[in-house]
């Protein structure tokens, strides 16, 4: 079968459906030797029956364009192997019509030799514009992998300038001896320093966010408190003057 196809952009505005067929036919890897042999004698058969229905309806018809686009259609979808074998698989099976006894009329050496012609011309074409188009996905492929590589690598680099810059916070933090902590907007604990952990006399998996409240001296608590909730609520930065007792008192 063919092989996994690579990855397909988006399609472009006003493309039809019969566009993005043709694109995807030509997009897809070199298919394998006994792909490009099914592919084309489904080609031929589909498009010498085709020819036949045609001849039957229009009986002085001779000519053989209408299996011009079955090469065309195998050189984009397997190259001019398949572009190839599709041309010798239409003149085999336009050999047989006679022998088969079908009224359909013997084609000229005219039609024949346009046939041919054409149809090489055709298979070219299409082999050639499969290789531009699997060449044009394929090098897009690659600058896609380069920039997912180069995003990638730049991702861990901030990390872990991020990740030494936290680490150089917390080691600061830790060596003031002040109560330092971060909570956020729910007053959902953060980061604590040591001095907190020794002043408030908890250890980390104890630690609520709320801990502060606890510690405000009880002179100031109501004060402080309310005034913390006021601020809050405001979004603005603030400053609070207020005692603190150890958890010793």
């Amino acid at each position: 079968m063919f092989a996994s196809r690579m990855s397909q952009p988006a399609a472009l505005q006003g493309a039809t459906s019969i566009d993005r067929f043709l694109e995807k036919l030509a997009a897809r890897p070199m298919p394998a030797w006994p792909v490009c042999i099914l592919l084309a004698a489904v080609l031929a058969l589909t498009f010498v029956a085709l020819h036949t229905g045609l001849s039957a309806i229009m009986p002085v018809r001779s000519d053989l364009a209408i299996l011009v686009p079955a090469i065309l259609l195998a050189g984009l979808g397997g190259g001019f192997l398949t572009a190839f074998l599709t041309l010798t698989f239409c003149l085999a099976g336009l050999w047989s019509l006679p022998l088969s006894g079908l009224p359909v009329p013997a084609p000229t050496t005219a039609a024949l030799t346009g046939f041919i012609l054409g149809g090489s011309i055709c298979g070219i074409t299409g082999a050639a514009l499969r290789h531009g188009v699997y060449t044009l996905y394929k090098a897009r492929n690659h600058l896609q992998s380069a920039i997912h590589e180069q995003r990638t690598l730049s991702t861990r680099q901030t990390e872990d300038a991020l990740s030494q810059t936290r680490q150089d916070f917390y080691s600061v933090a830790d060596s003031v001896p002040v109560m330092l902590w971060l909570a956020d907007a729910n007053n959902k604990i953060r980061f604590v320093n040591r001095a907190y952990f020794d002043f408030a006399g908890k250890p980390a998996g104890q630690m609520t966010g709320a801990e502060w409240k606890e510690l405000v001296h009880p002179d100031d608590h109501n004060a402080t408190v309310n005034l913390f909730k006021h601020n809050m609520q405001s979004g603005q930065p603030f400053q609070l003057l207020a005692r603190y007792r150890r958890h010793d008192g």
